[in-house]
């Protein structure tokens, strides 16, 4: 039985979690088997802690010119990312494995990434060509195709998995949505409002840096930025760089003929939602008339590389 087990590795901004999954073909499911395992990066000495991205024009431009400058920084923080992994991977000593990792890839690895290191070699490393998947994709499957899910059954949803950056996710008509394949529909660091990317404005890491930079204080996590009542601020602006990116969203169910009935906002942020007082629940309820949902599992993301695996 454990020869048909698949080892999830989800690759975050910020640590590694590998789960065993059973994906049931009847049933179109996967089930966890176990707890999960996680790898921070941190624990690493050559883990640069405020490592600060190349450009994302740079990046554009370099990738166009088929010219990729990696800087000493990239190198050394791929490098530490790529022994993270594959210090995940040893420990488990599943031979089946599926993999799932931010930023725009091509055949042998990561070439754009907003929230970290370009590492155009990653794929080709690991030796994962076939099982090495988008992590949004990930994310939005394990919500949908998991046990433990919050999306099951779920024909017309939008995903929102916040943490270092926003795991963008949509299914239209039972259908998961390929957003290289959509012109007109954008991921969350795409959209802007007043000079910021919805992206920056929502995601956890980005309404830390905001609150910050602002009120000039050093808070590193979501419990520790909530306890100041001037996080209202930040959160409110948040707040309205969700609506704006519901409205997005809505535009585009209207342009494919359906209608958006549920919004799930996971990962780091839809944790911290789901363990708040119902002041500041609603304060994001409220924002829009579409049913929302919170959702709590740190292992959709590895659950929906093991989906992936068996459904490519």
């Amino acid at each position: 039985m454990s020869s048909q087990y698949i080892l999830g590795v989800d690759c975050g901004a910020t640590k590694v979690i590998s789960q065993l999954a059973f994906f049931d073909k009847k049933l179109d499911l996967v089930f966890p088997k176990g707890k999960y395992s996680e790898f921070l990066y941190s624990s690493d000495e050559s883990w640069i802690k405020n490592f600060d991205p190349v450009q994302i024009e740079i990046q554009k431009k370099e990738l166009i010119q088929n010219n990729i400058l990696l800087s000493k920084n990239e190198i050394i923080q791929g490098n530490m990312i790529i022994k993270t992994i594959q210090n995940a991977l040893n420990v488990s000593k599943n031979k089946r494995v599926s993999i799932c990792y931010p930023g725009i890839k091509d055949h042998n690895g990561v070439v754009i990434m907003a929230n970290g290191p370009r590492i155009p070699s990653l794929k080709k490393i690991l030796n994962h060509y076939s099982n090495f998947y988008n992590d949004s994709d990930c994310c939005i499957l394990g919500e949908w195709k998991s046990s433990v899910g919050s999306m099951l059954n779920v024909t017309d949803g939008m995903y929102i998995g916040g943490g270092t950056g926003i795991a963008d996710g949509v299914i239209i008509k039972n259908q998961l949505i390929d957003f290289n394949n959509e012109k007109k529909l954008k991921r969350s660091w795409e959209l802007m409002h007043n000079g910021n990317s919805i992206e920056s404005l929502l995601s956890p890491a980005g309404m830390i840096r905001d609150f910050n930079n602002k009120f000039n204080k050093n808070v590193r996590t979501l419990d520790q930025f909530i306890e100041s009542k001037k996080s209202l601020f930040i959160l409110e602006q948040a707040i309205e760089a969700l609506s704006i990116l519901i409205k997005d969203r809505v535009k585009f169910f209207k342009l494919n003929k359906s209608k958006l009935s549920l919004i799930v906002i996971g990962q780091r942020l839809g944790s911290f939602l789901f363990n708040q007082n119902n002041q500041i629940k609603d304060m994001f309820q409220e924002s829009t008339k579409i049913p929302m949902k919170f959702s709590f599992d740190r292992r959709t993301a590895a659950l929906g590389a093991v989906y992936k695996f068996n459904c490519t």
